[in-house]
């Protein structure tokens, strides 16, 4: 099937797919697709964007029904916002171990630029699902060391290395971002992909990862970033609020700065904002796709719904330009 070219907002892959063509947001119309009625017969209830940002908590007297024996449970107050249905759901979005937009071609692609070769050390910061990790281990025999600060994303990651025989050549372990400590001089290469927005001691991680590379080797990352001089836009208030985890907003120029203090020499910052939107849209566009005949499970159901609505308020902080993804690559000095 053909996608139309340029895909310009969520609302369009779904046209483009066949989705019911009204004037509702795409989690809505997965709903009604799901469900086999016109979206007008859900309701206004049943509008996403109708929920309140915040609900009161149970009342005391009247305790949440215990789950049936047997039923399977994903608990969600473990504090992680990956919990396994979502991981389930962002696989088959994203690709099988891939927590990301592009999945693991895309960061083979951006990993090419580095010209790697083989049984190189390379480290891997917000590792997610690993499946990049796992790729780069097979392909250049490379040892990845891979640290992912989601405690289920990470103890998912390391699962799938020891299914896939990697445990040791893509190991992932869970650390905060700011809390990694890693030996001098070790690693040939280190990437990483939209994680460190959400890292607390940015600063002193840059500055862990310029120690641990080896001399003259580089660092690439893609992230989300805040157009200079728009810190304050709605749109940019907005995308922060909606997010499953914290943001901790950066310019382009803040990482300049901090590669600059951390003696790395900056060789690239791109704004791949449009690739990656196209990334959003082609997975969200296969996962229709191949759902159309057999619709969405009814356990998956809630959580695709979630998704849907995180990734139309991500595209609708870039399209308001206010937010980029640019791509960054710098050179220990």
């Amino acid at each position: 099937m053909q996608l139309p070219s340029p895909v310009k907002t969520l609302r369009e892959v779904g046209e483009a797919l066949s989705l019911e063509k009204v004037d509702a947001p795409l989690g809505l119309r997965l709903r009604a697709w799901w469900e086999g009625c016109p979206v007008a017969d859900l309701g206004p209830d049943a509008i996403p964007d109708a929920a309140p940002v915040e609900t009161p908590p149970p009342s005391q007297e009247t305790p949440p029904p215990a789950a049936s024996p047997g039923a399977e449970v994903d608990d969600p107050d473990d504090g992680s916002y990956w919990i396994d249905r979502r991981i389930e759901v962002a696989e088959l979005l994203w690709g099988e171990g891939n927590a990301t937009p592009g999945g693991t071609s895309r960061t083979m692609e951006m990993i090419g630029a580095f010209g790697v070769g083989q049984k190189v050390n390379v480290l891997n910061v917000g590792a997610g699902l690993g499946g990049a990790a796992r790729a780069i281990a097979a392909e250049f025999d490379a040892w990845v060391t891979g640290y992912e600060q989601d405690a289920n994303l990470a103890a998912a990651a390391a699962a799938r290395s020891e299914k896939a025989g990697l445990a040791k050549r893509a190991a992932i372990s869970h650390a905060l971002q700011g809390e990694v400590e890693l030996r001098a001089n070790v690693f040939d290469c280190a990437f990483s992909r939209e994680s460190l927005y959400t890292a607390e001691g940015r600063e002193e991680l840059i500055a862990v990862i310029q120690e641990a590379l080896k001399p003259r080797c580089p660092i690439l990352f893609t992230d989300y970033f805040i157009t200079e001089g728009r810190e304050d836009d709605p749109a940019v208030r907005r995308w922060m609020a909606a997010e499953p985890v914290e943001v901790i907003p950066w310019t382009v120029d803040q990482v300049h700065q901090i590669l600059q203090q951390s003696n790395f020499e900056l060789r690239v910052a791109e704004d791949v904002t449009a690739t990656y939107r196209e990334d959003v849209f082609q997975g969200w566009a296969n996962f229709v796709e191949a759902k159309d005949g057999s619709g969405i499970s009814e356990r998956l159901l809630t959580d695709v719904l979630s998704m849907a609505e995180l990734w139309a308020g991500r595209v609708a902080a870039l399209d308001s330009g206010a937010v980029t993804i640019h791509r960054i690559i710098a050179l220990k000095i």
